[in-house]
């Protein structure tokens, strides 16, 4: 399937949340690819990944190093932000933990390879606390862009933010995360010069182990080209990762959009024979 009736949208990176899945191998690496060898090999094929180990852990100044080595002209990375911030202090008190964070994240940023900042909110944290999330983004830094992604209804009227919310982010040029998941679709929707989609699945005992069809991906090319009319930047990310979903699914999309991605590595197998058994 195939909607090419308009021209490709120029400012849309399409990828993958994460690279390193061992299942991966077979479905989208050569079997029995390294893991050390995946992150140039997934480069090779999309222009931008969302590096979710940050939310987990900050990674070592080696770490972040060779990502900034292994990215090849144009290729960019999401970061999402660590779970101290988000979870634990739930956004309060953590000047110094956002510091840390953006120091370390800082070789990406100084090489222009850091495209976003990720602050995925746990789903108790709920519009009651809007005042700490206003403050808290009066903290972050004017580059790169953050996107917020919140995760209880209560930010929403119906599927689009609650006019107050969209004040808080748009006078502080923060993206919204546009999200797709079990009981949450949300209104494609821009509130910066960035915008930021994440599709999670739809299966509502296991999220992320879910194969979007063709029919469902087309629901998503107007919104997508929406978006791309009103933002500067917008970043899109498969989560889907169980069984390589991901990657076949971002193909599927990319070429719904006609979009162009990379080759594909030799041994790898083609998109016709990516599916979700």
């Amino acid at each position: 399937m195939s909607i090419k009736d308009e021209s490709a949208p120029s400012n849309l990176l399409l990828g993958c949340s994460g690279w390193s899945y061992r299942e991966w191998n077979g479905p989208f690496y050569p079997q029995g690819t390294d893991p050390t060898r995946m992150l140039p090999l997934y480069a090779r094929v999309f222009p931008t990944v969302e590096v979710n180990s940050t939310f987990y852990r900050l990674p070592a100044a080696s770490m972040v190093t060779r990502w900034c080595d292994r990215a090849p002209d144009g290729f960019r990375y999401a970061a999402k932000l660590h779970q101290s911030i988000t979870h634990e202090h739930r956004l309060e008190g953590c000047e110094g933990l956002l510091e840390e964070y953006m120091a370390r994240m800082g070789p990406l940023e100084d090489a222009g390879l850091l495209a976003a900042v990720l602050v995925q909110l746990p789903p108790s944290f709920t519009r009651k606390s809007i005042d700490t999330l206003a403050t808290f983004l009066d903290l972050i830094p004017p580059s790169p862009r953050f996107a917020v992604e919140f995760r209880h209804k209560s930010w929403y009227d119906e599927s689009r933010l609650h006019p107050d919310v969209r004040e808080v982010l748009v006078s502080r040029n923060t993206a919204v995360c546009v999200v797709d998941e079990p009981g949450l679709r949300t209104a494609p929707e821009v509130t910066s010069d960035l915008a930021y989609v994440r599709w999670h699945g739809l299966n509502p005992r296991h999220w992320y182990t879910y194969h979007y069809s063709p029919d469902e991906l087309a629901t998503w090319v107007d919104p997508i080209r929406a978006l791309c009319s009103e933002a500067e930047v917008v970043l899109g990310y498969f989560n889907n990762h169980p069984r390589g979903s991901a990657p076949a699914n971002c193909r599927q999309f990319a070429s719904l959009l006609d979009i162009g991605l990379g080759s594909i590595p030799k041994g790898q197998k083609t998109l016709t024979s990516f599916t979700c058994k």
